[in-house]
């Protein structure tokens, strides 16, 4: 009786070890086969060998609020959230800067990932105005860049770039300019990963939630080749 005591306990205590093994096994599994990405956003087109071409941030050079150059280059091999404001706006751009300001907060953590405020009034918005602005929403130069260009420069990237309107012919409500309230979610490859509404208070969660997706894509190579194919 007591052999097959021992008998009992000694298998007991083998799946005890065995099936946690057996379970982390199996979610470990399913979890990477259930893995979802962000989608590639914009236009996409087929090459030669049937591989699809994704829409990427043309190749553009701004300045920074440091008086350096900044643009496509510097931003290949990093997560970035990209918006368009002006330092005079008394509209959405201070809902918009203050939402940014508490996502610099959320992003302190992450040394490959950055902001980039453009401001779509560079007349007014000198360097001088733009490192001011930046200041005032206490701006760490590192993670969060404040760029202008000249003003077709501008329009182009926020149109065929970004894919956001902007109107600077005059006929907007102030100064002559209307754009848009939402900010971009552009991955390192320079292909749009998704669009938030700046003046919605909640948006930072979702938006730090899709940034941390979008690092575990990057960390899992083969799974975002074989979601993006299917």
């Amino acid at each position: 009786m007591s052999s097959i005591h021992s008998k009992f306990k000694a298998i007991v205590g083998a799946l005890i070890i065995i099936v946690p093994a057996i379970v982390l096994f199996v979610l470990h599994f399913l979890g990477k086969n259930q893995f979802h990405t962000l989608p590639i956003l914009g236009p996409k087109s087929l090459n030669d060998n049937g591989d699809t071409i994704y829409h990427q941030l043309p190749n553009f050079t701004f300045i920074n609020q440091l008086n350096q150059p900044y643009g496509s280059d510097s931003l290949k091999g990093y997560i970035h959230v990209a918006d368009f404001i002006f330092t005079t706006c008394n509209g959405i751009c201070p809902k918009m800067s203050k939402n940014f300001q508490q996502l610099q907060e959320k992003i302190l953590k992450y040394s490959d990932v950055k902001l980039v405020s453009i401001s779509v009034d560079p007349k007014r918005d000198s360097l001088p105005v733009l490192k001011e602005y930046a200041e005032k929403y206490q701006a760490n130069p590192y993670y969060w860049k404040f760029l202008t260009a000249e003003q077709n420069q501008i329009v182009e990237i926020a149109t065929k770039g970004y894919f956001l309107p902007l109107d600077v012919s005059g006929s907007g409500k102030e100064f002559g300019i209307t754009h848009s309230e939402m900010a971009v979610l552009v991955d390192k490859d320079l292909r749009i990963r998704g669009f938030y509404d700046l003046t919605n208070p909640n948006i930072i969660k979702t938006i730090d939630e899709d940034i941390r997706m979008l690092k575990l894509e990057y960390s899992n190579p083969q799974m975002i080749t074989r979601q993006h194919k299917k």
